[in-house]
């Protein structure tokens, strides 16, 4: 039986790394689990191997110090998720508050994407979800997905649309990052708490955005349509309702907040 006298702690520069391997190595020497096991279980038992997962701490949403880190942090996810749409080519789906974390460094923030549960591979797409339900968190999730009678499909804009829904709901929600706000004022469309104030600028912006790319939706009823309504159907861009609704234009209008530019992580394409 392998006592396990050649696992050795490893020499790792990161202590936790380090203190991990060295609990692994104390419980095998000590064998007590696996000699008693195979003492009983000569023929039956199989020696296991411990392996630990250490995971970076992050930081919720909530404990960020001001409405410009929450900017900072929001501006960061548009980066990741772009980058992992275009490299890797996975699409996140299911965007929300809770997905939404950061780490902090130097008393700067950094943006983290976490929980790819429901993520998929940009060339397998069309398959469809791979659980009878639609992906998402059903707050956060693009209206045309939650609309029995439309498109299957789960689409990067879908995505997008989430990140603007989250900043909506908690600038609207929240008269700071950790209190819930007493009045809600639903009749105004567009409502935005003290705290956060200055990203209205951003939601109304993007608000137009959306609202001029659903306007340009052609109609899809095949059997009224006329030849050349169709050909304009068929050449629309579903992608980004028609260039109104892309990452390069969602971009340019996160990357200020309150007069002053925010930290670029990714200068790489800005292809839509």
């Amino acid at each position: 039986m392998d006592d396990g006298s050649h696992w050795a702690p490893t020499s790792s520069p990161c202590p936790r790394l380090r203190r991990v391997s060295e609990l692994g190595w104390w419980w095998l020497r000590r064998g007590h689990l696996p000699s008693r096991l195979s003492s009983h279980f000569p023929a039956e038992y199989e020696m296991r191997s411990l392996r630990a997962t250490v995971l970076e701490k992050l930081e919720p949403l909530h404990t960020l110090k001001s409405a410009r880190e929450f900017a900072q942090v929001f501006f960061d996810i548009l980066q990741i998720h772009r980058w992992l749409y275009e490299h890797p080519q996975i699409l996140h789906r299911d965007l929300s508050m809770a997905n939404i974390m950061y780490r902090r460094e130097d008393d700067k923030v950094y943006g983290a994407l976490s929980d790819f549960d429901l993520s998929s591979f940009r060339d397998s797409m069309n398959d469809g979800p791979t659980s009878k339900h639609r992906t998402g968190t059903k707050p956060f999730m693009a209206f045309d997905l939650l609309n029995a009678g439309s498109e299957q499909l789960h689409r990067y804009r879908h995505d997008l649309k989430s990140l603007f829904y989250i900043i909506l709901i908690y600038s609207s929600h929240y008269s700071d990052p950790t209190t819930r706000a007493s009045s809600l004022p639903f009749k105004l469309w567009l409502f935005v708490q003290l705290y956060f104030n200055n990203f209205t600028q951003w939601l109304a912006i993007i608000r137009r955005m959306l609202d001029k790319g659903y306007k340009s939706l052609p109609s899809t009823d095949d059997d009224y349509l006329p030849e050349e309504e169709q050909l304009l159907a068929d050449l629309y861009d579903w992608d980004t309702l028609d260039v109104n609704f892309t990452y390069t234009k969602v971009m340019d209008v996160m990357r200020f907040f309150g007069g002053r530019e925010l930290v670029t992580r990714w200068n790489g394409e800005r292809r839509d």
